[in-house]
């Protein structure tokens, strides 16, 4: 089948968006899609916008003498599948990541920070880093083709023709005749290890195989994991990210406890301490996060969708901290009116609660279960309090002078600080590339 062109898809208002058409039972697993894909694109090595998945289960059993088995096996060809919600592109900071209007969706490369965010959230690994470009790249939809009236160069080189490509309502029709609505139910995109199309109702009509529903009653396993994940999201496993979000919970906990030593009296030596160690804190923050990034230089870029984007809102609430607490320091060194100090003060640590909810917000994908849960926030809240009071405790000390106190605050702010690291690296770790 030919699909219509993007120029006659968007001349008819979008209203046909684009689908893939898999039949699972019919693909043998040759993956020449997937070489045709990689071929087309000139794709580096570790990037595979089409990944065929190697899907089996099932084994051997005693029944007295006799061995018997239930192995099963089938492969599933999955690239992008352009969602009608994408979740890529809700969070996407810059907006880089775009839905045309005939449903492709797509990525600005101008616009990407290398910020990695669509590659957490997208249920199906198609956002994937190029660490040359320094970019995230994914799937078209070869666009280019569909301009010419052409068919994308996976579903060109499927021999079994396996894969189609067209608008969602015809592919139903071709290949499930009758009502619409009851032809994309049978053709629904579900089949171990696919996730739950309702997370973002991928363009992703599938034929299941017979044994699917095998799969999702017993389990499945993907034989080829290193082929098609070959390895861990980078950035998962970078210090880079346990230091700007404990860096900047540290900041908000510091200027917490610095506001309640105030309201009790403040008389202690170094009462201020805690208020200017805020600052350091959260400019090393802000500079790990720029380590984090593909292309820093497009950090400047990161506002442009506070609209959808938690990590838009997240920027956003630490240039907003971070003046909230030179404007603490400017009143705590002038003959400001005390009301000025509390109405700023309280301002101010109520910015720092909605900096740290927002962290946390960042982390509630609802494509990752391991995160998408209340205690991500709960958990980064109380990291914001114990590493806070532990750290003014300890430069309460210094200013203090008593080695013994040293000491013990000393051992203390390490004790915290050393099980925050840890939790925060284990908090990264829970993350799963097949969820």
């Amino acid at each position: 089948m030919v699909p219509l062109t993007a120029t006659d898809a968007i001349a008819r208002g979008g209203t046909m968006p684009y689908a893939f058409y898999l039949d699972a039972a019919a693909c043998s697993g040759c993956k020449a899609c997937q070489i045709a894909c990689k071929d087309k694109h000139a794709l580096p090595l570790g990037v595979l916008w089409r990944r065929v998945y190697e899907v089996s289960g099932g084994g051997w059993s005693t029944e007295g003498s006799a061995w018997r088995q239930d192995a099963f096996a089938y492969n599933l060809s999955i690239a992008c599948n352009h969602c009608e919600r994408p979740i890529c592109v809700e969070v996407c900071p810059t907006r880089a990541m775009h839905r045309r209007a005939d449903g492709l969706v797509l990525i600005d490369e101008r616009r990407c920070l290398g910020c990695h965010y669509c590659e957490w959230a997208c249920p199906y690994g198609a956002p994937q880093y190029d660490a040359a470009a320094r970019r995230m790249t994914k799937c078209t939809g070869c666009a280019d083709e569909l301009d010419l009236g052409k068919a994308p160069a996976c579903v060109a080189a499927c021999g079994l023709r396996a894969l189609d490509f067209g608008p969602a309502a015809e592919l139903s029709a071709r290949y499930a005749p009758g009502d619409v609505l009851s032809a994309a139910a049978r053709l629904a995109p579900t089949s171990p290890p696919l996730p739950d199309p309702a997370l973002t109702r991928p363009g992703l009509l599938l034929a299941a195989h017979q044994h699917a529903a095998r799969a999702a009653a017993h389990g499945a396993r993907v034989g080829n994991v290193e082929e098609v994940r070959p390895g861990a999201p980078r950035t998962l496993r970078e210090p880079s990210l346990v230091a700007f979000t404990l860096l900047a919970q540290l900041a908000v906990g510091l200027f917490w406890a610095w506001l309640a030593l105030r309201w009790r009296g403040g008389g202690e030596a170094g009462a201020d301490l805690p208020l200017l160690a805020v600052g350091p804190a959260l400019l090393g923050g802000l500079l790990a996060s720029l380590l984090h990034l593909g292309r820093p230089r497009q950090a400047w870029r990161v506002l442009a969708n506070l609209r959808a984007s938690w990590l838009s809102r997240e920027l956003l609430l630490s240039g907003m901290f971070a003046a909230g607490w030179a404007l603490s320091v400017a009143l705590a060194v002038a003959a400001a009116p005390s009301s000025w100090h509390e109405a700023a003060h309280g301002t101010v640590a109520l910015i720092g609660l909605a900096l740290v909810y927002a962290m946390g917000r960042v982390y509630r994908l609802r494509t990752v279960p391991a995160w998408d849960n209340a205690r991500t926030v709960r958990a980064f809240i109380l990291t914001s309090l114990t590493l806070g009071a532990s750290a003014a405790a300890l430069l309460l000390a210094l200013a203090g002078g008593a080695a013994r106190a040293i000491l013990l605050a000393a051992v203390l702010f390490a004790l915290v600080s050393a099980a925050a690291v840890s939790l925060r690296a284990r908090f990264y770790a829970r993350y799963s590339a097949l969820r």
